[in-house]
C-alpha cells in the first residue's frame, strides 16, 4: 500500500486505506488530524489551487502545484536554520503548512499524485515545465525507450528543455530517426514551451543503485560544457 511522508512530518503523513481498491501512483489519504493542499509552486501567498473541497475545485493534473502538508505531527522548525525554516513553513487559513518541495495534483477524492520535485522545475519564458511530464510524452514515441529531461540556461527564454534519449532494441539513431525528426514529433504532440530545444541520443543512461535515471549527472555535464564555451549535443 502506498504512503507518503518526510522527516519533517515525523515521518508519515498519508497512507492508502487497507480496505477497498487502491489507486496506482497515488499516495493514499492523510492520517487523522493531518491535511494536505496544493499551492502554486512559485507563489504560496496566492492561496491554494486545490484544497480537496468541491467549492474550490482545482482537481486534476492540469492543476499541478506544490504539495503542502499540515497537522500536529509537522515539525516545529529547523534547529539553527532560520532562513530554511521561513522558506519551508508558512501560514495560511489558520494552519501552519510544510512546503514539501514535491510537485503534484489532487483528484476529486482527495488522493494526491507526485509528478516531480520543485527543484527540477524548468522555467521557459515564464512557463513551468515539469521534466517528468515531458519524459512521459516523449516516451510515447514508438522508437523511444528511456528519457531524461532537464533544464539548461538560455539567453532568449531564461531556460530551455533538453532531453536525453535511448532507443528501443532494433532502432538506431540517425539511421531510423534523428534529433530533428524527434523534435518535430515533440512539437506536434506537446505545448511549444515544453518541447525540447535539444535532444541527444545516448547509448545508455546513468542510473542510481536503485535503477533511477540520474538527470542531474547528464545536466551537470552540459552545464560544464556551456561554462567552458563548448557546444552541447542535440
Amino acid at each position: 500500500r502506498a504512503g507518503y511522508g518526510l522527516t519533517e512530518s515525523s515521518p508519515v503523513h498519508s497512507v492508502a486505506p487497507f480496505w477497498g481498491p487502491t489507486k496506482n501512483g497515488k499516495l493514499g489519504l492523510p492520517l487523522p488530524g493531518a491535511d494536505w493542499t496544493i499551492f502554486p509552486s512559485d507563489n504560496f501567498e496566492a492561496g491554494p489551487i486545490c484544497d480537496g473541497t468541491k467549492e474550490r475545485g482545482g482537481f486534476g493534473i492540469e492543476n499541478t502545484g506544490e504539495i503542502c502538508c499540515a497537522g500536529p505531527h509537522i515539525m516545529l522548525g529547523y534547529l539553527g536554520k532560520q532562513k530554511e525554516q521561513e522558506d519551508n513553513l508558512k501560514y495560511w487559513g489558520g494552519k501552519r503548512w510544510l512546503l514539501t518541495g514535491d510537485i503534484g495534483f489532487m483528484d476529486e477524492h482527495g488522493w494526491v499524485e507526485i509528478r516531480d520535485r520543485k527543484k527540477s522545475l524548468i522555467k521557459v519564458s515564464g512557463h513551468s515545465v515539469y521534466p517528468k511530464e515531458v519524459e512521459e510524452l516523449l516516451g510515447h514515441h514508438k522508437m523511444v525507450d528511456e528519457v531524461a529531461v532537464a533544464g539548461l540556461p538560455d539567453l532568449e527564454t531564461g531556460e530551455m528543455v533538453k532531453a536525453w534519449v535511448t532507443l528501443k532494441k532494433g532502432f538506431k539513431a540517425d539511421r531510423d530517426i534523428n534529433s530533428e525528426q524527434l523534435k518535430e514529433w515533440a512539437r506536434e504532440n506537446m505545448a511549444k514551451w515544453k518541447s525540447p530545444k535539444y535532444i541527444e541520443f545516448a547509448r545508455k543512461m546513468p542510473v542510481s543503485a536503485t535503477g533511477k535515471v540520474q538527470r542531474r549527472e547528464l545536466q551537470e555535464k552540459d552545464l560544464n560544457k556551456l561554462k567552458s564555451g563548448k557546444e552541447i549535443k542535440g
